[in-house]
Order: structure tokens, then sequence, then C-alpha cells
């Protein structure tokens, strides 16, 4: 086993699919309803701002591969967290098919 060295650095970067990157941003927004008063607007100003800091640094960094992932990665996360913030309006079944986590759902909650 190794000794803990605390200059290391790590890199998280999973290749999630636009549908798994749906449902972890619809499971995210769902669990912090009722927590966050963020408005609709307050949400889209955010997202924007961030999709630019987003292009800057893939322009930046001239990884051009990525200006065509951006749009796909983005429209999945932002209707993900859309559909999070107002999934207590879904029925349960269509809840499950939009979460990652579908056994939370299939237990017994109110509707």
């Amino acid at each position: 086993m190794r000794p803990y060295s605390a200059d290391v650095t790590v890199i998280h970067s999973p290749q999630l699919r636009s549908q798994d990157t749906f449902r972890r941003n619809f499971d995210s927004a769902y669990s912090l309803r009722g927590i966050t008063t963020e408005t609709f607007s307050q949400t889209a100003r955010l997202g924007i701002q961030y999709i630019m800091r987003e292009i800057r640094y893939v322009v930046t960094e001239r990884r051009w591969r990525w200006l065509g992932v951006i749009p796909f990665y983005e429209l999945a996360r932002v209707a993900g967290r859309i559909s999070g913030k107002y999934a207590d309006y879904f029925p349960r079944q269509l809840r499950m098919k939009l979460s990652l986590h579908r056994e939370f759902w299939s237990r017994k909650i109110p509707n």
C-alpha cells in the first residue's frame, strides 16, 4: 500500500452519455428542490455564464473536438435540472424513467 501524498492531483472526468447526464442532473435537482430559491431566469443566466466559461476554456486550450460535445451535454444537463425541479408534478412511472436511481421511486411514497 502506498502512503498518503498531499501533492498528488487526481482528475475525474467521467465520460457520461447524454442520457446519464440528464438522469444525474434530474436526481440532483430533485434532491435540492425546496432548498434553493433560484428562479428559472436566475438558473438560466447562471447556466449561460457557465457555458460561456466552458467554451472559453475549450478554445483557450485548443480542444476543438469538445465544441461539438458541449451543446448536447449542456442541453441534457439543463433539461435534467429543470425536469428534476418540477418532478413532483410528474407521475411516479415517469419519474422512475427519468431518474438514474430508479429504486428511490419504487419505494412507497405519495404521488
